[in-house]
Parts: structure tokens; sequence; C-alpha cells
């Protein structure tokens, strides 16, 4: 099925069709960064962007059993600016619909 089917083959799939049902949905925006990217923006670990209403943007990292917000402006533009740089390395929303349409075959 996959590359990687933690869980085994009938999980893996499960979870690609929860993916692709949200994914056809009018608001979550769903990108998949392709495992054939050597590297990318986003190796250095998984984060949150969050914009609390009328407040600054902040970063959350979490990392083994170490958590961090972020809320110094310059550190969460260095988030954000990765968050742009990911997203312009992934395929678009409608390719990565069709990547995981294809996993599932």
């Amino acid at each position: 099925m996959g590359q990687r089917s933690i869980g085994g083959e009938a999980v893996h799939g499960a979870q690609l069709e929860q993916l692709l049902a949200l994914g056809q949905l009018r608001t979550p925006e769903l990108q998949v960064m392709p495992t054939s990217r050597d590297e990318h923006a986003g190796l250095g670990g998984p984060f949150i962007l969050l914009t609390p209403g009328g407040r600054s943007q902040l970063a959350y990292v979490e990392v083994q059993n170490v958590s961090r917000f972020i809320t110094e402006p310059d550190e969460v533009r260095i988030v954000a600016a990765r968050h742009g740089s990911i997203r312009a390395q992934a395929l678009t929303p409608s390719d990565s619909l069709t990547a995981i349409k294809e996993l599932l075959r």
C-alpha cells in the first residue's frame, strides 16, 4: 500500500481513507509532501502555528519529552516562513488527493 504502513495495511488504508474524506471538505487544505523529496523544509520536525483572535501569532513545537511555545516575534516569523516553504515544496491540494487515491489502489 504505502512505503510505511505502520499498524498494518488495514490501519494504513483507513488512515488514507480518512485523509481523503477530509481533503474533500471545503475548509481544510490538505497537502502531501512526497517521500521522494530528499530535502524539504519540514525535516526539522513538526510544529503548530496558532493565531489567537486579535493577538499575535504563536508557534508550538514538541519533540520527545520537550514542548515549547514560541512567542518571540522574530522566532515565530522563522517558523511561519518554514511553513510557507513546506507548502511550496508539497504537492498542491488537488495533486495531494490524487496521490492519496493512488496509494489506496
